[in-house]
């Protein structure tokens, strides 16, 4: 189950690039603000259908002792021009989805005779996101700098919508049009 979101950005990706003209793939280092004090480091990758329309995928982890936290984020969103700056796009999108996945290895556990399995907690997460992004081209290739925030509801109450979650990223990215 821990695939699914990464496949599911990839064939959606692949479908809709297979229709699309001037396709831009890219990829670059991203820092998400986990609702805490610090950001952590991130990979990006970020698929251009169109010039309008766009899907990127984050993907972080961090350990804390026995306690490994690993994050996979997908967001499929537009660009809007914002008035007449030529460098300068909005972003919005309505789907964001999010993977978060905690596993608990007790190590002092391990010499025991039978000792206990990890603990794996994995959840969830929809909501939408809005955000800029300044970016330069240079013929086929495009620098983009870009600032997002995510806000996703929790697992149990996605029904009536509650905000539960924020995450912000600044990503930097570096793309080519194929």
């Amino acid at each position: 189950m821990k695939f699914v979101l990464p496949l599911l950005f990839l064939s959606f990706s692949y479908l809709i690039s297979s229709m699309a003209f001037g396709l831009e793939l890219g990829s670059g280092l991203a820092a998400v603000d986990n609702m805490g004090d610090r950001a952590q480091p991130a990979a990006v990758v970020r698929v251009g259908w169109t010039k309008e329309l766009f899907s990127q995928a984050f993907y972080l982890g961090q350990d804390f002792g026995p306690v490994s936290e690993r994050q996979a984020m997908l967001t499929f969103g537009a660009n809007s021009d914002i008035g007449g700056l030529k460098f300068l796009n909005v972003r919005y999108g309505a789907v964001a989805f999010m993977q978060k996945t905690s596993i608990y290895d007790n190590e002092s556990s391990k010499n025991q005779p039978n000792p206990p399995a990890p603990i794996h907690d994995t959840n969830y997460n929809l909501g939408g996101f809005l955000g800029v992004a300044a970016f330069q081209e240079f013929g086929r290739f495009k620098l983009e700098l870009n600032w997002d925030s995510h806000i996703y509801t929790l697992p149990n109450q996605a029904i009536i919508l509650i905000p539960s979650a924020r995450r912000q990223t600044m990503g930097l990215t570096i793309g080519v049009t194929i």
